[in-house]
């Protein structure tokens, strides 16, 4: 049985909630999430499909995504991929791979952490403060840091400055 806690810090402090898609394609780990996440004053929004979520990133309707990357129909790990080429939004993976080279490829396609089921919430908790963190003290909310050097040509991604060309 899990067991949702108090954290002597809130999960998410400011006044306005905080938007945070959940792509998760077991429905009771997705349940526990957005339980998570509104017992912490957040704002949850679930996702079956990478389709739903690259629509919701494009539109900013997100301020956090949390990633499973068992996915039946897709991999997650090129959800990421697609988000990271439109958006600077934190990206947390959540997921049962726990391989060290599952967890790399993860962090290489630009998810920004990973966290292991089963899930901790405690850490959850930690891991998710500790991006928003990041996205408050650049000053500008997650949906407005968009990355302008990178685009898709004919499904590959090209980004500019980095100078890279593919995954």
């Amino acid at each position: 049985m899990i067991t949702l806690t108090t954290y002597p810090a809130p999960l998410f402090p400011s006044l306005t909630p905080v938007s945070v898609g959940v792509l998760e394609d077991d429905p009771h780990v997705r349940q526990m999430l957005t339980r998570f996440i509104t017992a912490q004053s957040g704002r949850p929004r679930e996702f079956r499909h990478g389709a739903e979520v690259i629509e919701a990133v494009a539109a900013g309707k997100l301020d956090l995504l949390l990633v499973d990357l068992g996915l039946p129909a897709e991999d997650g790990i090129d959800v990421v991929r697609r988000v990271r080429m439109m958006s600077r939004i934190p990206v947390m993976i959540v997921s049962g791979r726990t391989e060290l080279p599952a967890v790399a490829a993860g962090l290489d396609a630009g998810a920004d952490d990973y966290v292991r089921k089963p899930i901790s919430f405690e850490e959850l908790g930690a891991r998710i403060r500790s991006l928003l963190r990041r996205v408050r003290d650049t000053g500008r909310p997650a949906a407005e840091q968009q990355p302008k050097s990178a685009c898709l040509l004919q499904g590959i991604p090209v980004d500019f400055l980095d100078r890279t060309v593919g995954k």
